[in-house]
């Protein structure tokens, strides 16, 4: 068996505004009105048999996404921007295999192969596991961080919030970082 299937998908409406939504004071949520719609491209083959006692299946699959849409996060005067993007492509290749034997009537063997395969053109960083020509000026701080704690939390937030960290600088720095 063999197929070959061409799809398209747009932008939810929410990802193609151009309104900033404010989340909080350092965080900021943006649509994208230039994404591009997304192309879906899957081409997949399939062959199954039975042998006597062995049965087994062979399937493989291809699927190239263009256009993908993906979350952007990128800093703009001192606040997080998210935003969208959909410059990238993407392409899958699976491949599997399944054998199963029958010894007896009521002893089976079975064994299951699979391997999958992600392309995602550009420039790999593996130190951040970020794609793109992005570059990062790094500059040294001294600070030391420290659990919050849920007395500090209640003055601050007005209840216990999850997993809050302090951060102390431990020197004045005039440069923003």
């Amino acid at each position: 068996m063999a197929s070959v299937d061409i799809g398209n998908d747009q932008p939810d409406i929410s990802y193609i505004n151009s309104m900033d939504q404010t989340v909080d004071f350092l965080q900021i949520k943006r649509g994208n009105p230039h994404l591009d719609n997304t192309k879906l491209y899957v081409v997949g083959i399939a062959y199954k048999a039975q042998l006597n006692r062995l049965n087994f299946q062979i399937l493989g699959v291809y699927q190239k996404i263009q256009n993908n849409i993906s979350t952007d996060y990128y800093l703009e005067n001192d606040k997080l921007v998210s935003s969208f993007r959909s410059d990238m492509d993407v392409e899958h290749w699976n491949a599997a295999l399944d054998l199963s034997y029958r010894f007896s009537d009521n002893l089976r063997a079975k064994f299951n192969a699979r391997y999958y395969h992600t392309i995602i053109p550009g420039e790999y960083n593996p130190k951040t596991g970020n794609y793109g020509d992005d570059t990062v000026e790094e500059t040294l701080r001294y600070a030391s961080v420290m659990n919050t704690g849920e007395e500090q939390l209640r003055l601050v937030y007005d209840g216990p919030k999850q997993g809050s960290l302090t951060i102390h600088l431990q020197r004045h720095y005039i440069e923003p970082f």
